[in-house]
């Protein structure tokens, strides 16, 4: 899948500009895999949890949207206590906890700041800051496929 990048004015007032990435329409609705498959499993070795991809139309198969949408609810689930133990060593879930504290301090109001703190750690909060996903690609099994992360 490609990206296509174009400049959107970031701050109107300091005239600076940040990328922005749009998806083609037709890029987001391709098969993800090839040959086509009706589902997926995606692993990480940052994650203890692996995230199921089906296809969301019925009897067809797994396409880059697909993937897209299952990454961006399985990352923004809480984790819940039960889970908390999965999430490495006691130093390990410290660094989790920074990176929560960082992204929730991030929180431009402060309503949606205590809100955030309410709803727990996310598992994107796991990655400990490796926000950037660099490729997916796929393992011996021809279902299941490997999510690089990196800092952004």
């Amino acid at each position: 899948m490609t990206l296509q990048p174009r400049l959107v004015p970031h701050d109107p007032s300091l005239g600076r500009s940040s990328p922005l990435f749009e998806y083609d329409t037709a890029t987001l609705a391709e098969a993800a895999t090839s040959p086509p498959l009706p589902s997926i499993l995606l692993v990480c070795d940052n994650l203890p949890w692996k995230i199921r991809v089906t296809s969301s139309l019925p009897n067809l198969f797994v396409t880059n949207y697909d993937v897209l949408q299952a990454i961006h609810v399985s990352l923004r689930t809480p984790v819940v206590a039960a889970e908390w133990p999965l999430c490495g060593t006691p130093q390990d879930r410290e660094v989790i906890l920074q990176t929560f504290e960082r992204r929730v301090r991030r929180l431009s109001n402060e309503f949606a700041r205590a809100e955030e703190r309410t709803r727990s750690v996310r598992r994107v909060d796991c990655l400990t800051g490796m926000t950037r996903l660099v490729r997916i690609v796929p393992s011996e099994d021809p279902e299941v496929f490997v999510m690089e992360w990196r800092w952004p």
